[in-house]
């Protein structure tokens, strides 16, 4: 390339929801490019509250026409112009009232051929931009939930001037055995000499050969001794030079391979595992995704602070600025086609010919522009996928014939309850393999079987290496129509005899884990100071204020985000634990606005910390190297003694091959201390050892902390441990040693009882009442309420997890913390949560926390009126350690 010049700044804009046949005459405003009408705030401002997303105080959907002139000097012509247009939705380009041509990526550059137009002198240009008229849906890359459907131009705006011979269309795929592959067109020339130099990280040239172009194109094969590879761990970069003529191009590469033994995944040969996490592009100050390496690097380094080293794009693909920054912090990418659909063969029901030529033609212009950075290791094609599976893996063949390094999956999830092979795919993206081979902790309701996170009791055994091998699960005999969420409604499909059969013999990935929903931070509000707004936070704030309940937010989101965050903990420890497993992607480490509003993360839409977890004390259980704790629960009784194994996740370069794991097991009885010696093997999952604490003098309930710690490795559990407690407790009430407390019916037999001395609590019956659930609400409970509704099947309990008044007396003898811990797992699966709406002056002792749509006031524990309530059936568990300790708790602290 001869010369750039940058044509950002300032333009003439006209706009219209409709099109025109001409261009316009009269432009009456302006704007300064790269910008979205949005952003500039170009358009009446929109007064709506949008419930379910971000509100974009300026939405617009239509058309924009850019207008500003350019002066060409007499040595730029007689040259090659390219103008490009990086990141726009669909462009047409007119030079001096001429139309050049039209563009309809998404996801890459529009590129424009003007040599014809660049003669001498002064010259109109504009370009017309439309949000409307695309051939997909777009996914991610237009949707309100994420980025919304900006209008505009975001990136960088240049007309690019070359010799009449120069470089295009070039491709690089380096590997890992240090093959290098080279490839491209030398435009305007025939049998041309392109002089290819190849420089190391280190800044020293290692490579200079000649290539001889095959008419226009150009190809050649090299191999480097002692290549430095580039992954997570080293990120080693190197330049590429081609010269040919005056032309030179320049471009970096990095010697990386993606590859696999049946499940296990490898990177350069060694096993690897993905901590991934979900991406939709959500950017609330813009509404669009930075074109700037620095924004992204920022972005990416507190992601990978938090042991993040996989990016799964949904539905979209991120700017260049995303790959290099990705190149240079070692993350692995997975841009998506922007799709979420059916995919049908020739002939089928719901074939779109117009459509998936539009997704192929986009899925190689991704290819071509991105996929010489070593970080573009992998592709989807589109999110939740049904239709054709012989459609899908002849599309992957397409893509790969573009670049053969990339590891493919035919998308993220397809198929969903019933996935089976597709030969081309290089991993499995999923959550299940039938519909009770779960490889997740949570499901939405309407998506059942739920998850061993939702359904189990606390622990930190469970894995999922018997189902991943298909030691257990059902098979379908085929034909049966059933109902599915697709998208965020629902679909009925028609199931094969081969479906809930698959083993996979690839490596396999969990889909979009964990989903936990935290209460909002009203707080946030003040941060939004771009286009977009969250009114739904006025709203929630509304239906809170009426129900007497805003007061208690702060609380609300202490307690549920802390509940979450273990949730969070106990999914990755699973996936870490299953080595059949080779990587998850969070969805997600930070919130997601939209889709009815799923506050998901352990982070802010901003990447902000809400405060629940340190980066460090998170990578204590997500990073290469974590130590984990194996053990069949988190509550003990005095009698018990458990078997606690210590396992060692550990690959990459810094592989721990053997050393000691310290141990330390205290509370305020005990003081457990030993270390257990190991030398691992090469599989990732390494048993360290055993080892069995004596809890047999416990004389009072306590929390004792378990940590693990092996140099900078560290990681903790909280168990919670009970004395043998001499406790009966009957659907008539509960008997200690030195007391009775006695179960009534009514309030009124209630306060016959105390009035005649005797101590007396009512049992509610559930009459007035909710379902209760342990684990945090899935995703948010409005849009699957919606679909399960649609679908006619049970609707989620809602719930988020319990507000502890852990101060109150009656929990003397029951130490506790604020919010929701395993020790309360059993008194929530033994109880209901009770409304109390019609009694705003309440503040129950145990309090349920209702999500933002319902809001209704809850409770487990409470008094009303003076009279203790409970909806617990207590006699339900009356065997269990911590059920006797709390009744004795209550009974005695009355």
């Amino acid at each position: 390339m001869i010369n750039t010049i940058d044509i950002s700044g300032k333009w003439e804009l006209f706009i219209s929801e409709n099109n025109r046949t001409s261009l316009p005459d009269n432009y009456n405003d302006s704007i300064i490019l790269p910008d979205t009408l949005s952003d500039a705030a170009k358009v009446a401002e929109n007064k709506n509250r949008d419930e379910g997303y971000l509100t974009d105080k300026y939405t617009f959907t239509g058309y924009a026409w850019f207008r500003r002139s350019c002066t060409v000097e007499s040595d730029m012509t007689g040259l090659v112009s390219i103008l490009t247009l990086e990141r726009t939705r669909v462009s047409t380009l007119y030079i001096d009232g001429a139309e050049v041509g039209t563009c309809d990526s998404l996801c890459s550059t529009h590129r424009y051929d003007i040599s014809s137009y660049m003669t001498a002198g002064t010259h109109e240009i504009v370009i017309r931009v439309a949000n409307v008229g695309y051939k997909t849906g777009g996914g991610h890359m237009t949707s309100p939930d994420t980025q919304t459907n900006w209008l505009g131009i975001v990136g960088k705006m240049n007309i690019e001037i070359y010799p009449k011979s120069y470089i295009s269309d070039v491709r690089v795929i380096a590997s890992a055995d240090g093959s290098l592959s080279v490839r491209g067109t030398a435009s305007g020339a025939v049998n041309a000499v392109v002089t290819a130099t190849v420089t190391a990280p280190d800044g020293i040239r290692v490579l200079k050969a000649n290539i001889i172009s095959d008419g226009d194109a150009f190809e050649a094969e090299f191999r480097l001794e002692n290549a430095q590879l580039w992954d997570e761990f080293e990120r080693n970069i190197y330049s590429l030079e081609l010269r040919c003529g005056e032309d030179i191009f320049n471009t970096s590469f990095g010697f990386v391979t993606f590859s696999n033994i049946d499940r296990k995944l490898l990177v350069n040969g060694s096993e690897a595992f993905l901590r991934g996490k979900h991406d939709g592009m959500i950017f609330p100050l813009t509404a669009y995704a930075p074109c700037d390496v620095n924004d992204w690097k920022e972005r990416l380094k507190i992601a990978k602070s938090y042991g993040i080293n996989h990016y799964r794009f949904h539905t979209c693909c991120p700017p260049d600025a995303a790959f290099t920054a990705a190149d240079e912090l070692g993350i692995y990418m997975e841009p998506e086609l922007p799709f979420w659909g059916t995919i049908a063969a020739k002939g089928e029901d719901g074939y779109n010919e117009e459509e998936q030529d539009y997704l192929i033609n986009e899925g190689i212009r991704i290819i071509k522009e991105f996929s010489h950075h070593p970080s573009f290791v992998m592709m989807s094609l589109g999110n939740e996928l049904w239709g054709n599976r012989e459609r899908l893996g002849e599309i992957i063949d397409i893509l790969r014939r573009e670049n053969h390094s990339i590891f493919f999956t035919s998308g993220s999830n397809n198929f969903q309850f019933w996935p089976a092979e597709i030969p081309q795919e290089d991993f499995f993206a999923g959550v299940r393999l039938s519909r009770d081979r779960l490889f997740r902790g949570s499901y939405a309701m309407c998506d059942a079987p739920l998850g061993h996170i939702q359904t189990d009791k606390p622990n930190t055994a469970y894995d999922y290496d018997a189902i991943i091998r298909g030691e257990n699960g059902s098979e379908n005999e085929g034909g049966d129509t059933i109902q599915i969420q697709y998208g965020t409604g629902v679909k009925t499909v028609k199931l094969s005899a081969a479906d809930g059969s698959y083993i996979p013999h690839k490596p396999v990935i969990s889909h979009e884990v964990g989903q936990y929903d935290y209460f909002p931070d009203f707080d946030e509000m003040k941060m939004y100071t771009g286009p977009l707004v969250p009114r739904y936070l006025d709203i929630f704030r509304e239906r809170l204020e009426e129900k007497g309940l805003y007061t208690q937010w702060r609380d609300f989101f202490e307690a549920v985000g802390a509940h979450c965050t273990q949730c969070y903990k106990d999914e990755i420890e699973t996936a870490l634990r299953s080595s059949e497993l080779s990587g998850f992607q969070l969805l997600d480490l930070q919130d997601f606005n939209g889709q009815g509003v799923s506050l998901v993360g352990v982070l802010n839409a901003f990447m902000q910390s809400k405060g629940f977890i340190t980066p460090e004390d998170w990578r204590g259980f997500c990073d290469s190297n974590v130590l984990l704790a194996k053990t069949e629960k988190y509550v003990f009784g005095a009698d018990e003694k458990p078997s606690v194994e210590i396992l060692l996740s550990s690959y990459g370069k810094g592989k721990i091959k053997s050393g000691a794991v310290r141990y330390s097991l205290r509370s305020d009885e005990l003081d457990i201390n030993g270390s257990v010696e190991f030398t691992s093997s090469d599989a990732r999952l390494t048993s360290v050892g055993t080892f069995v604490p004596d809890f047999s003098g416990i004389t009072k309930p306590q929390k004792a902390v378990l940590t693990l710690a092996m140099g900078e490795l560290h990681n903790s559990y909280v168990f919670w441990l009970y004395p043998q407690t001499d406790v009966e407790i009957t659907e008539n009430g509960i008997k200690t040693a030195d007391d009775e407390l006695i179960f009534a019916d009514s309030v009124e037999k209630a306060k016959v009882l105390i009035a005649s001395g005797k101590k007396a609590m009512v049992i509610t019956d559930g009459s007035n009442a909710i379902e209760n659930a342990y684990c945090a609400d899935f995703w948010n409970y409005h849009m699957f309420r919606v679909i399960s509704e649609s679908m006619n099947k049970p609707v989620a309990p809602g719930t988020m997890g319990l507000l502890i008044d852990k101060n109150d007396k009656l929990f003397s003898a029951f130490p506790c913390e604020k919010f929701t811990t395993p020790q309360w797992y059993e008194a929530v699966m033994h109880s209901k949560a009770d409304i109390l709406d019609d009694t705003p002056d309440v503040t129950p002792i145990v309090q349920v926390v209702d999500n933002t749509e319902r809001c209704h006031r809850l409770g487990m524990l409470y008094k009303r009126n003076g009279i203790l309530h409970c909806s617990i059936r207590l006699w339900e568990a009356a065997d269990v350690p911590e059920i006797k300790q709390l009744a004795k708790s209550i009974t005695e602290n009355f």
